[in-house]
């Protein structure tokens, strides 16, 4: 008796074939939910230009202020740098890890440190043998001749880590490699994966 009823619902269901589906064309243009191109998230294949924005460097193509201005997002990337690092209090690298875990810039957690890689995302070609953070930047308060470390150990040497060094913050920047108890400044960064993994 069941599987009679089953097999008559089942008829009922599937037994009439397709059904009308109307017109497929929309009835109105797409709703607030619809993102245009722009509004994609950034994929790592554009070369955004750096120098269209405000006098202090933020809002261009590449740049833009976020989080009470306190913190910048990078359109290429779809990264959250802070806008300025933190060059006032030095410490070995373990406990500059858990300093970036604990900030709070722009009210917002989820702060940490970024890798090796992030790093170099920041920079631009300017010539043979040259780099630097790309002209018109909004970051305040990058030191010339300082290590910003990042989580990414050395390979050969794991007792060392990498880090961002500049000479000029506009020209001669690329990685270093320090010993992980010297005393660094952090420059803390929000999304992306993170990976520690050198």
């Amino acid at each position: 008796m069941r599987c009679a009823i089953v097999l008559t619902c089942l008829f009922v269901v599937f037994g009439f074939g397709a059904v009308w589906a109307g017109d497929l064309e929309p009835s109105a243009p797409p709703g607030p939910t619809m993102k245009s191109l722009d509004e994609i998230a950034p994929t790592w294949s554009r070369h955004l230009d750096s120098t269209n924005g405000e006098p202090d460097g933020c809002n261009s193509d590449r740049f833009k202020c976020v989080l009470n201005d306190e913190a910048v997002l990078d359109m290429e990337t779809g990264l959250v740098w802070q806008r300025s690092p933190e060059n006032a209090i030095l410490n070995p690298w373990e406990e500059q890890v858990y300093r970036c875990f604990n900030r709070s810039t722009g009210d917002r957690g989820g702060w940490r440190m970024p890798t090796a890689f992030e790093f170099m995302t920041l920079l631009e070609y300017l010539g043979p043998d040259d780099m630097g953070l790309p002209p018109s930047h909004p970051f305040d308060g990058v030191l010339s001749g300082t290590t910003y470390v990042s989580i990414t150990s050395d390979v050969p040497d794991p007792t060392k880590v990498l880090g961002l060094c500049c000479l000029i913050p506009e020209h001669q920047c690329g990685l270093c490699v320090d010993s992980k108890a010297f005393s660094f400044p952090i420059w803390c960064v929000r999304g992306g994966r993170g990976d520690a993994s050198p």
